[in-house]
Parts: C-alpha cells; sequence; structure tokens
C-alpha cells in the first residue's frame, strides 16, 4: 500500500418554525385615523336551494398620500367564489386567477409600477383577504365579489347565514406564521367603522311559512307567497359585528328535495338532494359517555361564557342515568371535573352544576392541549361509546391540528361541537364534526342554547340513517362529491354532487340502515330539473371537491396541484390561488404607498380581553427616552426594592442627571447602606475615575435618602442614545431549506439589535470590534454559528482558513493569525456563541476564550443544547436533542426506530413514535424530528491492483475496515456504530474506494419552563443548566 487517503463530508440541513407574534390587537381611532374601507353592501338572490352572492367593497382614501388598503373578512365556508371585479369611475377591470406566488408577483408588479391593483386570498374556507393598492388621494375604488353556495335545512328550517366579521384568533398554540390573523380591532362598543347593508331576495319555488332573523332586525315584503324580500333595519345598531342569520320554513315544513342536473359545452353536472327518512327511536340505547370540553378562555368571557354555561346545565341534564359524564374546562391551563367520569344521576348533575358556576373566564384558547387531555381520561367502561362535546367560539388558528387530532382518535371518540356567539370560526364548528361524523350545532343566545341542547339529545338517542349507500341505474355517473358518505344524524337532506353523460334517465337508488331496519328508496332521473339556469352546479360540484381534498386534510403536493388544477380550470378562489385585478393607467410613478390596515369591529358581546392578554391597544405616543440605570449590588434587590429606588432616584436626581448628560454618556454612583452618595465616578479612556465636583453637585441637589433598607448599591446612568444594545454577528448564509441564519436575524432584529453580515471568520470579528468600539458600546456580543459534534463550527478561523475545532484554532493562535482584541473596551461585555451544542465542548470554548482575553472578562458563554430560532416568529429557545442511526436508504420502520431511542434513552419521558412522525414543533413544547445524511469516502491507493482486497459479503468489508487503524480512529471520532453505516466498495486501477454512508435521525424536545409548561424556558446564560461559561 503506497498511500492513503481520508475525505470525510457532512451533509447537514434543518429549518426551524417556532411560536408565532402575529397576534390580534386592539386598536384606538383617533379623530384623523384612516379608514380605507366605507361601504359593504352584500346582494343575495337564493332560488330555490341555491344562493348567488354579490359583495360591493367601496374603499377611498381620503389622506393626502397613496395607501395599501388590506381587509380581513369572512364568508361561507361552503362558498363557491368564482368572480371578482374591480371598478374606477366608469372602468371595470374583470380579477384573473393565478397561482397564489404568480399572483402576489403581478400584484407586486401592479404596485412598483405605480398602478391601482386589488387581490383577492383565501386563508381559510371562511377567511379572506382584500388588498387594495396605490389607492390614490380622494380615489374611490368599488370591489366586486361574486361566490354561490347551496342551502340545506335541518329539521325543515333553512337557514342562510353571511358572516361579518373575522373574531380574534389566538395564535400561540401553533407555530405556523399567519399575519392574517395579525388584525387590528376596535373595542367594545365602537360604532361601525364601515356602512353595511344587505338584501335578500327569497325565491323559494313553494309557499314559505315562517321568514326570521334573531341576530339583526328585518325588514320584509312579499310579493307572493313563494317570495319575499328581505331588508336589514335601519334601527340595527352596529350591524356588522355579528353574523346575519336568515331562518326560513316551507309550508308543512317541506323541503325543496330532488334532482338538479346542468347540461355544459364539455361536461355535465348534477346535485343530488334526498329529504331524510323520519326518525326511528331504539327502544334499547346502550349507556354512553360524555366528555364536555368548555372553553373558558379570554374570547369567552361575560354573555358567550354564560350562555355556555346554561347550555351545559340543559346537556348534563338530559343524560340518561344509565350514562356517564365529565367536564374539561380550558384555556391557557384546564380543569377536570372528576378523574373519572361519573354517573348521571342527581347528586353528580348538582356538583357538575356547582363547578360550573365559579367564576372562570380568561386566557388563551389551547384547544389542542384540551383534546389531548380528553382523550387520555379513563374510560368508565371498555365497551361503552364515549362521545367529546366541545363548547366554543372556535376563535383558534389550528383547525387543520384539530381534524388531524380527531381523525387519529376516532377508534376512541366521535366528536359534537357548539358553536357559541354572534361570529364563531365556522371552519372549525363545522369541520371537527365532519371529520368525526357527527353533527354541529349553533348557539347565539339562551334560548338557542336550550333549543340546540333539546337538539342533540334527539340526536344522540338514534341516527337518522347510516350506512349510506348511492348506486345509479342507466344513469351514468363519476366523479362524485363526496367520494364516501357519512351517516345522517340530523333531519337534514342527503347532498350529492357529481357529473353525467349520456341522456339524462334512469334511477338513483339510496339505501342504508334505519334503526333495526334496512331502507332503500328510488327517484327517477327524469323527473329532475334540467336547466341552463342551473349552470352555479358546476362550481359548486369544484367547490365539493376541493373541501373534499383540502379543506380537512392535511394535504400533500399532489393534493395541492389536484387542488390548483381544479381552481384555474372552473376559476374558484383556493388557498393556493388568488385574484387579480390590474389598472393600466399608471397612477403613482414613485410606486411608494403606506399600508392601512382595516380596524374590525370586536364581535358582538365579546370583551376587548378576547385579543389575548399580550396585546396592546395600539395608540400613538411620543416618549422623550431621558435616561436609564442599571443597578449593581453584591445581592440581588427583590423587584419592589429595585423599583421603590428607582423611583426615589428619579424624583431626586432627575434634573442633575440631565444636566450630566448633556455633556457626557455616563455615570457610575455608588451609595452607602443609608442611601447616601458616596462617590461619582466618570469613564475616561475606558477606565473608571472619580469626579468630585460631580459628587458635589449631586449632594447639593437633595437632602433626602432612601428610606428602605439596602447594603451598599452601585448605579450606572447611562444616556438614553448610549444604552448598551447587543452586536450580533450572522456568520453565514442558508443554504436550501435552511433558514438558520435567515431566522437568527429576525429574532435579534426584534430585540433591537445591531445586527453584522457578511463577516464569515473569527478573525473578521475580531477586527470589527476593535474597529468599531469608539463608535458604539455593546452590552453582548451574540456570534451566530452552526456547529456539530462532528466537524466542530462552521465559522472560520480567517476569511481564507479552515473551520473551526479544537486544533484548526490552536494552529492559528500559534501562526498569529488571529487579530487581539482591545478587551478592556469589552471587559463587562458577554460573549454568547449560539452554536449548537458549543458547551459540550469545554476544550474548544477555553481555546476560543484565549482568542478574546487572557484574563477573567469578558466572560464567554455557550450552550451544551440545540439552539433553535423560528421562522417569522422571531422566537429563539433551546431543545434537548437526542440522536439516532441506521444504514441510508435501509430505513427501519418508525415503529421500530422508535424502539431503538427508547432503548437508548430508557429515563426520557417522550413519545418517540409521535416525535418521528412529527417533523416541525407543530405545537409549543412538542418533540420532533429532522433527520440529515454523513458520507464517508475513503481513498486507498496500492503497489498492485492485485493486492486490492475483494468483498464478497458486506461483513467482509466491515472485517476490513475496523482492522485498518486509519479507519477506526475516524469512526471513533464519529462515536457512530459501524454497522449504522452503508458500507460499498468499487475499485479502478490501483484505488479502492470505501464509501459509506449513515442517516442521523434527531429528535428536538424544546427546554420549557417549569413554572408554565406551555412556556419556553427563560434563556438566561447565568442558568448554568442551560448555558456553560468561560
Amino acid at each position: 500500500m503506497k498511500n492513503f487517503h481520508i475525505l470525510f463530508a457532512l451533509l447537514f440541513s434543518i429549518s426551524f418554525y417556532a411560536q408565532q407574534t402575529e397576534s390580534p390587537y386592539l386598536k384606538v381611532l383617533t379623530k384623523n385615523a384612516q379608514i380605507p374601507l366605507k361601504e359593504t353592501s352584500v346582494d343575495v338572490q337564493i332560488t330555490g336551494t341555491i344562493a348567488h352572492v354579490k359583495i360591493l367593497q367601496v374603499y377611498k382614501n381620503e389622506g393626502d398620500s397613496p395607501i395599501e388598503a388590506k381587509y380581513v373578512f369572512p364568508l361561507s365556508t361552503q362558498g363557491a367564489i368564482h368572480k371578482m371585479d374591480m371598478s374606477i369611475g366608469n372602468r371595470t377591470i374583470h380579477a384573473k386567477i393565478f397561482e397564489k406566488k404568480q399572483a402576489q408577483k403581478v400584484y407586486d408588479k401592479a404596485i412598483k409600477e405605480g398602478k391601482r391593483t386589488a387581490k383577492l386570498d383565501q386563508e381559510r374556507p371562511n377567511v379572506f383577504q382584500m388588498s387594495v393598492g396605490n389607492v390614490m388621494p380622494n380615489d374611490e375604488i368599488k370591489i366586486e365579489i361574486y361566490f354561490t353556495e347551496m342551502l340545506t335545512p335541518v329539521d325543515g328550517e333553512y337557514q342562510y347565514v353571511f358572516p361579518t366579521v373575522v373574531g380574534p384568533r389566538f395564535v400561540g398554540e401553533t407555530t405556523k406564521s399567519e399575519k392574517v390573523f395579525n388584525s387590528p380591532y376596535t373595542k367594545k362598543g365602537v360604532a361601525d367603522t364601515f356602512k353595511f347593508n344587505l338584501n335578500v331576495c327569497l325565491n323559494a319555488g313553494m309557499m314559505l311559512q315562517k321568514v326570521t332573523s334573531n341576530t339583526h332586525k328585518i325588514d320584509i315584503n312579499y310579493p307572493s307567497a313563494d317570495t319575499a324580500e328581505i331588508f336589514l333595519s335601519k334601527e340595527n345598531k352596529n350591524p356588522s359585528n355579528r353574523d346575519f342569520i336568515l331562518k326560513y320554513s316551507l309550508r308543512g315544513n317541506e323541503i325543496q328535495s330532488g334532482l338538479l342536473l346542468y347540461e355544459g359545452e364539455k361536461e355535465n353536472y348534477f346535485a343530488f338532494m334526498m329529504e331524510p327518512p323520519s326518525r326511528i327511536i331504539e327502544s334499547q340505547i346502550p349507556p354512553r359517555e360524555y366528555i364536555f370540553i368548555l372553553d373558558v378562555s379570554g374570547s369567552m368571557t361575560g354573555y358567550p361564557l354564560e350562555v355556555s354555561k346554561k347550555l351545559l346545565q340543559n346537556l348534563i341534564g338530559g343524560l340518561r342515568e344509565a350514562d356517564s359524564f365529565n367536564i374539561l374546562l380550558f384555556a391557557g391551563g384546564s380543569e377536570v371535573f372528576r378523574e373519572k367520569s361519573v354517573i348521571a344521576n342527581t347528586e353528580n348533575i348538582k356538583e357538575a352544576i356547582k363547578f360550573l358556576s365559579r367564576n372562570f373566564g380568561g386566557g388563551s384558547t389551547y384547544l389542542l392541549n384540551a383534546l389531548q387531555q380528553a382523550y387520555s381520561i379513563p374510560r368508565t367502561a371498555a365497551n361503552n361509546s364515549r362521545s367529546l362535546v366541545v363548547i366554543t367560539d372556535g376563535y383558534v388558528n389550528v383547525e387543520k391540528d384539530a381534524f388531524q387530532l380527531i381523525k387519529s382518535n376516532l377508534d376512541k371518540a366521535n366528536v359534537f361541537t357548539f358553536g357559541i356567539g354572534s361570529s364563531v370560526n365556522r371552519y372549525l364548528i363545522e369541520g371537527m364534526a365532519k371529520v368525526s361524523n357527527s353533527e354541529l350545532f349553533i348557539a347565539t343566545d339562551e334560548t338557542e342554547a336550550y333549543e340546540v341542547a333539546k337538539k342533540f339529545k334527539k340526536y344522540i338517542q338514534s341516527p337518522v340513517l347510516t350506512q349510506i349507500n348511492f348506486k345509479t341505474k342507466g344513469f351514468d355517473v363519476y366523479d362524485l362529491a363526496p367520494t364516501s358518505i357519512s351517516d345522517i344524524l340530523a333531519a337534514r337532506p342527503l347532498m350529492i354532487y357529481g357529473k353525467w353523460r349520456g341522456n339524462p334517465s334512469g334511477k338513483i337508488i339510496i339505501s342504508g340502515k334505519q334503526g333495526s331496519g334496512n331502507f332503500r328508496k328510488e327517484y327517477d332521473v327524469s323527473n329532475g330539473n334540467l336547466s341552463k339556469t342551473n349552470n352555479a352546479l358546476k362550481y359548486l360540484w369544484a367547490r365539493n371537491k376541493i373541501e373534499e381534498l383540502d379543506d380537512f386534510m392535511i394535504n400533500s403536493k399532489n393534493t395541492k396541484q389536484q387542488v390548483i388544477e381544479l381552481s384555474l380550470k372552473y376559476n374558484l378562489l383556493t388557498k393556493y390561488t388568488s385574484f387579480v385585478a390590474v389598472d393600466e393607467e399608471v397612477v403613482n410613478k414613485k410606486g411608494k404607498s403606506k399600508t392601512v390596515k382595516q380596524p374590525l369591529p370586536l364581535p358582538y358581546n365579546i370583551e376587548n380581553v378576547a385579543v389575548g392578554a399580550s396585546a396592546k391597544i395600539k395608540e400613538t405616543f411620543v416618549v422623550k427616552a431621558q435616561y436609564v440605570l442599571e443597578i449593581f449590588v453584591e445581592k440581588e434587590l427583590s423587584k419592589s426594592v429595585k423599583r421603590k429606588f428607582n423611583i426615589w432616584f428619579k424624583a431626586n436626581y432627575s434634573d442633575a442627571v440631565s444636566s450630566f448628560l448633556k455633556h457626557k454618556e455616563t455615570l457610575r454612583i455608588h451609595f452607602n447602606q443609608n442611601g447616601t452618595i458616596v462617590m461619582i465616578e466618570e469613564m475616561y479612556d475606558g477606565k473608571w475615575k472619580e469626579n468630585k465636583a460631580i459628587t458635589a453637585m449631586f449632594l447639593k441637589q437633595t437632602s433626602n435618602t432612601f428610606s428602605g433598607k439596602i447594603k451598599p448599591i452601585t448605579i450606572i446612568v447611562s444616556a438614553a442614545s448610549t444604552i448598551k444594545k447587543p452586536i450580533v454577528f450572522i456568520t453565514g448564509t442558508d443554504q436550501g431549506s435552511n433558514s438558520y441564519f435567515m431566522n437568527a436575524k429576525k429574532y435579534f432584529k426584534n430585540e433591537s439589535a445591531v445586527i453584522v453580515e457578511n463577516i464569515t471568520s473569527l478573525n473578521g470579528i475580531i477586527n470589527w470590534l476593535n474597529n468599531n468600539y469608539d463608535k458604539k458600546t455593546f452590552g453582548e456580543i451574540h456570534i451566530v454559528s452552526h456547529s456539530n459534534s462532528w466537524r466542530g463550527m462552521s465559522l472560520k478561523n480567517t476569511i481564507s482558513g479552515k473551520r473551526i475545532t479544537t486544533n484548526s484554532l490552536k494552529e492559528s493562535i500559534s501562526k498569529k493569525e488571529i487579530s487581539t482584541l482591545k478587551a478592556e473596551f469589552f471587559k463587562d461585555a458577554k460573549i454568547i456563541f449560539h452554536a449548537c451544542g458549543l458547551g459540550d465542548n469545554k476544550e474548544l470554548m477555553q481555546t476560543l476564550k484565549m482568542v478574546f482575553t487572557s484574563s477573567d472578562s469578558p466572560k464567554l458563554y455557550a450552550s451544551k443544547l440545540f439552539s433553535v430560532f423560528g421562522s417569522n416568529a422571531a422566537t429563539h429557545y433551546l431543545a434537548e436533542i437526542y440522536y439516532g442511526y441506521y444504514p441510508t436508504a435501509n430505513s427501519p420502520s418508525k415503529i421500530d426506530l422508535s424502539k431503538e431511542f427508547k432503548k437508548e434513552y430508557p429515563k426520557t419521558n417522550i413519545d418517540w413514535l409521535d416525535a418521528l412522525y412529527t417533523k416541525t414543533e407543530e405545537q409549543i413544547g412538542k418533540p420532533f424530528s429532522y433527520k440529515f445524511n454523513i458520507p464517508v469516502i475513503w481513498n486507498l491507493e496500492f503497489m498492485d491492483s492485485k493486492d486490492i482486497p475483494k468483498f464478497k459479503i458486506t461483513n467482509d468489508l466491515l472485517d476490513f475496515i475496523s482492522e485498518n487503524e486509519n479507519f477506526t480512529k475516524e469512526l471513533y471520532k464519529l462515536k457512530i456504530p459501524i454497522e449504522k453505516f452503508r458500507w460499498t466498495s468499487t475499485s479502478k486501477n490501483k484505488t479502492l474506494y470505501i464509501k459509506g454512508k449513515v442517516t442521523v435521525v434527531c429528535v428536538l424536545k424544546p427546554k420549557m419552563s417549569f413554572k408554565n409548561p406551555r412556556k419556553y424556558m427563560k434563556l438566561d446564560v447565568n442558568n448554568s443548566s442551560l448555558f456553560e461559561s468561560i
């Protein structure tokens, strides 16, 4: 063997997401506040069972500079939005539909070119955002949105619901960034900021029996027995702060059922609505267990919670004594009525009502946590049917997470949902019931709470129809939506959409189970209503198809593409597409404008606290910052004493301090235990020196001494303009999907730090500090770098040097390649490395300390844990890391891999299987995983090609590697078993190539606060459990 070469490579890529800060907030409206939306007018045409809706939004700029208006608003979850127009004066521009990214490019280009433009985005099936750009002073821009939806009755009663306001969402239980929910809200009781009007033209096709609204006062005109014209009464106060709900029924509680047909140019569509059969009550209903989950968060405070308590009392009171129940109250935390469910006897019901009568209300809305806790409550009996009954306004943004959690636990319980309030999140309420194959209820007041409790009791006694099957005979149908039919619990019709070929003839056959018997019914297709006026069916079919693919599913790339294709084909708005309208006239040549968010009304009967405990009331204040105190004492003062001292000092010495800081930047003042000044120092050439003249001036200022008990204390007084800001070095750029450096920059920018980029070496950092120390004062020096156990740091010693390892850094120091830090100017600073696991390498930390200083100060800090920077949330936390390995391309099942983790870490309390399935931190504190590959390449050159060994089986190759001293040294450094690599060997001429690749699976468990397990542990460098210091 002549020569030996080792080439070692590591591929590492990871992206993190963390808790978001895009929360709603209250806005105090000033006299001259800009309110871009002037009017919303809704025109509803209901023909039979189909509603055609046109919404007019009028935007006006009453300011003196161009603006971009943004307005977040709700629409029906069932609506198929198929058209948008923008009008300026006499010109009308028809919006075009694009994929979302392309739509944003078109919109941004129009903004930049100074053209008026509008874009409509879907954020949820029921939440939308309108953006109107380059609205010039005195401009009035009209936007018209068109959508269609099908109305289906329940218990013979039809409802048309027009949502008016998006309630404030709690965003603290997800790692997703959603700026759309960072919306301003007016305070409770503030008048509507825009004019709202709604008209309904109802053509039922059958005699109308009753038309009412319990949400708004309405005026009704009846042109004929089967038509009605409905108008909002002028007596309504703030009509846009609650959903508009119109209820009507037909003569004898009949419903419009049958078959609607539409013959298109290329494809034909149908909608089949079957009237539900009469309910059959079972004589023998088995015992059931109910877990009532009641939302007591801030948005439920007051009236909604009182309605919920009444509802829950009615629900519990309607249970049979054979049933059992429990109650779980949730907000930021949770409380359970009993550890195990109890039987529904009189005594337990009385105790439950007492439990509910306590004064609850306030805090965040941790819905997922509540559901998980409910599923974990022990069953009263193994064979009992269990139902979770969730009572909430739904003001969260974790809808799909909730759907997925329910779907994965269908074997444990089904879920009924009760939406409480004037503007509930219907997407959540409807979706939870839909994925659970159960029923939903909405209660806007106490009267409805009583009515829906009665309905719930009726529904749970016996389903209307189960095991439903849809067949046709002589009628060629395809592309049905839905593809599978859920059981019918309520007296609501069966609704099926689809396409058809050939002649509209033959039979539709519906079969199923009703009670203990069978059900079968046939419909003659020739009796269907074939009409060109049924052209809305194509939109309704496509919308239902999209709902099935996307609304309630955690979707794949393939699903996303299917939705996009449907959207573009049918001109329907979806989560992945947007409408954009562009007016070609250039009106804003500079292309600059101010973004103004339309303030939303706080939903009716919702308290201000609904926006969240951490939200602020946004007003504009001008604050003149004068000086800042930093207090130093041998023993830490209590918060109350520190606060008292601060107030006393500023009350007695503000004039003297302000006068001094006109000429100097910083003072150091020493007090004795009586609160008397004994010495004042100022900074000269980086060193503190006593100034007796200033001391005398301060002593003349007041004779008052501090009344509290303190030991000798020192304070540093700094001008506000010289507050020590942290300096942050972002030492790399992200590759591929890795967003580590970008996220770190966002985090520190949010912390008002000074950001320095494009310095990729330690020597560069030292030179920058030496050149800038006299221009700014830095309290902390942060260095952000990649780091791992296999390759050291991504930060280099010098700009053209090696990556930092203990050996490479020592080599650079010995060669004097790295400059010396002028440490006397940084002795009060802290040098903090954000490099994963660096704190575990004491030798490297000690070597880094040698670069910065040979004395005790400044101190250097690094954590043993994994450093995580969130994406748009500007969040930073630490996580414990656990490693698992397997040969690349020979992936074990997640179950087998979880067993290996459990064996390797037997005392660690982690659901390993769940963590392996979780790729990002879906909930705050939840363990998650990622993986990367480590390739190893060894080249061995032989004197003669005949000397190259032949390996018949893998074990021969493993034996060869384990007998080679150089190989074993490299493997020992990696600390990864040889069996965990996938080994291959090839030869060419006189060279043997050995390649190995291992997949490293990392499970990260965020470090959480002991006091509040829903919050990350505070990042305190003085906490020895988190950071090592040298």
